[in-house]
């Protein structure tokens, strides 16, 4: 133990020994990421955030984007995003202003070290074309077009709620096909207007994924409900 004298025995010679203390250094982590998010921007861009609660070292940010949830098939799509090395809480925001097909696309984040990287995510968002043309608020309340179908493993489940409905309190379950719910997600009062950026991640509510076949998406909307048939396929 530090601090303590210990004695070997030799035939009759004694020699004191002594262990000094010992100093322990934490190597400070570079980054320390409290969120990374996608959501779509008043102009149909998807928009990227992340939060950081400190940095160290740090060169700057790359953001990446696939078709996929794999990694090696992502393309680089941000210039180097400057790190501002603070140990205080900082928002960082990019905007892809270039996705133009209907799809679920998949985003990276990756922390730039002066020799390493460290990747985080990905993040998933769907989006559609046609959210770019200008919003219309949609007649009726109704769970739309489930895409893509069959899904593997994410799918994107878009929704409207109609002029007349007002705010509207919307949720989401998921139903295998012994009509077990393996999934349920409660999404607070939506406005009327189309939402279209709602994706469901394949898994259940311990977070575990869920296995290939039939599932039922049920959208409850105040006092009715929706329900859609979709496949899951591995």
């Amino acid at each position: 133990m530090p601090g303590n004298s210990y004695y070997s025995d030799h035939q009759t010679i004694y020699v004191p020994v002594t262990v000094s203390e010992c100093l322990y250094y934490q190597i400070p982590t570079p980054v320390e990421l409290s969120s990374f998010t996608a959501s779509l921007s008043a102009e149909s861009y998807v928009k990227l955030t992340w939060v950081t609660q400190s940095e160290t070292n740090m060169t700057g940010y790359y953001i990446l984007r696939g078709t996929s949830d794999d990694l090696n098939s992502a393309q680089m799509v941000s210039p180097l995003i400057p790190a501002t090395n603070t140990s205080s809480m900082q928002t960082y925001e990019f905007t892809d202003s270039e996705v133009y097909e209907d799809g679920v696309y998949y985003y990276w984040l990756e922390a730039r070290e002066t020799a390493t990287s460290s990747f985080h995510g990905p993040v998933s968002i769907a989006f559609s074309s046609t959210s770019t043309t200008p919003a219309t608020i949609p007649l009726q309340t109704a769970l739309n077009k489930i895409y893509p179908n069959p899904f593997n493993p994410f799918a994107c489940i878009p929704f409207s709620i109609g002029k007349d409905a007002g705010p509207t309190p919307v949720s989401i379950q998921i139903y295998n096909a012994r009509g077990q719910i393996v999934y349920s997600d409660d999404l607070g009062v939506k406005n009327p207007g189309n939402y279209k950026d709602y994706v469901w991640d394949g898994k259940d509510m311990q977070g575990r994924d869920c296995g290939t076949g039939m599932y039922m998406v049920r959208m409850i909307a105040g006092k009715t409900s929706f329900t859609q048939k979709v496949v899951m396929i591995k």
